[in-house]
This record gives C-alpha cells, structure tokens and sequence, in this order.
C-alpha cells in the first residue's frame, strides 16, 4: 500500500509493506496514524490484523 498527494499526485513517504489481503484503512482523526486491516496470510485464522502507521510529516 502506498500514500499518495491528491493535490501533487506525488507517492508521500515509502510503500507500507507486511500485510495482505487488505480489507480496510482509517486515518486518526488528528491524521498522524493510519490503521489498516488485513486477513491472516494464511487463511487458517477468520481474525485479521490491525497495524498502526505513523504518518510521514510531510503528507500534509
């Protein structure tokens, strides 16, 4: 997953990498940590997993 500038249409920071399967992102409301759901690579377990991101500065 990548962040991007919508004003710029400029890539903003590197890619997030470690999740697949990608269900659902949400920005915090001082827009500073981005959380994001995945399912288990393996499939074997119905529970996904939530990583938080923290934001680069320049994101705007």
């Amino acid at each position: 997953m990548r962040l991007w500038d919508p004003v710029t249409r400029t890539p903003v920071g590197q890619p997030l990498t470690g999740q697949s399967e990608l269900v659902a992102v949400a920005f915090s409301p001082d827009r500073t940590l981005l959380a994001t759901i995945s399912h288990d690579e393996n499939g074997l377990d119905d529970d996904g997993t939530v990583q938080l991101w923290a934001v680069p500065a320049d994101a705007g």
